[in-house]
């Protein structure tokens, strides 16, 4: 299977903060002319925490309405097995790729509390299931042997998001199990996470930078190592993450007028100095 991108999906407002459903259709569409391969929605990105239940099932109903062979993963985690399984449920029976689910974020669990948790989102469903491991947001991390002991136990677990720099059992992973596939959760260490012989990534400055993503992904896939690309996202990502996510790739994407410049509390807009290297950015990179 070749390397993937798919796009850690943005959740556009209104100025009232109702979801702008016109805006991700534009956003969606933006992202398949720079040939994303799939979509995950209401993930981190997306701002999940602030949505209400039936807003989640209105954007993945705009997302599955858009898609052409393109993969959809919906975001279902919580800190919570009992809420996750609730939500799960009320997606049984969308036509999506799979589900994605977050290492419970705040209670810190045990490695055992863990394996107890994604055991039952594992059995509840018959969809592919993705753990996302993002040990700096949720203050807990998944540790390697967790993963092959859930992922080898159970053959829906099909997909492991790794959003964390140390990429050192990527391999050792990959060698104990036989159908996981691992995506990248960070930009700036694509080529890298690639090397150690990830599946992709779930971008999100592919959001804008799709393009050269898709070609790194490529001339990686090819043995070609083109630093000025690398330098290229790199930097890019550095500039739109500065400040946290999704702030930054809000801001951006409102440069590129593709939704507004809104996001829901306790989050809020990046200051002056940030937008102003964002924009920087995307003008020397001929993005507006």
């Amino acid at each position: 299977m070749n390397a993937q991108m798919m796009i850690a999906l943005i959740t556009p407002y209104k100025e009232d903060m109702s979801i702008d459903e016109e805006a991700l259709k534009t956003i969606i569409h933006h992202c398949q002319k720079q040939g994303s391969d799939g979509f995950v929605v209401c993930g981190t990105t997306g701002e999940s925490c602030f949505l209400k239940d039936e807003e989640k099932l209105k954007i993945l109903e705009i997302v599955l309405s858009c898609v052409k062979s393109e993969e959809v993963w919906m975001g279902i985690g919580t800190n919570c097995t009992e809420s996750t399984l609730n939500f799960l449920d009320k997606i049984k029976d969308y036509p999506i790729t799979g589900v994605m689910a977050v290492v419970p974020y705040y209670v810190k669990p045990s490695q055992m509390g863990l394996y107890e948790h994604f055991s039952k989102i594992a059995e509840a469903t018959d969809k592919q299931v993705m753990i996302y491991n993002v040990p700096k947001r949720c203050s807990c991390a998944l540790e390697a042997e967790t993963l092959v002991k859930l992922a080898n136990k159970y053959s829906n677990i099909q997909a492991y998001k790794h959003a964390d720099n140390d990429l050192t059992h990527i391999a050792d992973i990959l060698a104990s199990t036989d159908h996981l596939r691992i995506y990248s959760g960070e930009d700036e260490q694509l080529l890298e996470g690639l090397e150690v012989g990830m599946n992709g990534i779930i971008s999100v400055i592919g959001h804008i930078y799709g393009d050269e993503i898709s070609k790194l992904i490529l001339e990686s896939q090819c043995g070609i190592k083109n630093q000025n690309l690398i330098n290229r996202i790199k930097h890019a990502a550095n500039c739109i993450m500065n400040e946290g996510n999704p702030s930054g790739i809000k801001a951006a994407c409102s440069m590129m007028g593709l939704c507004n410049n809104t996001l829901r509390l306790p989050l809020t807009c990046v200051s002056e100095s940030a937008r102003e290297q964002i924009n920087i950015c995307l003008k020397n990179d001929k993005k507006i």
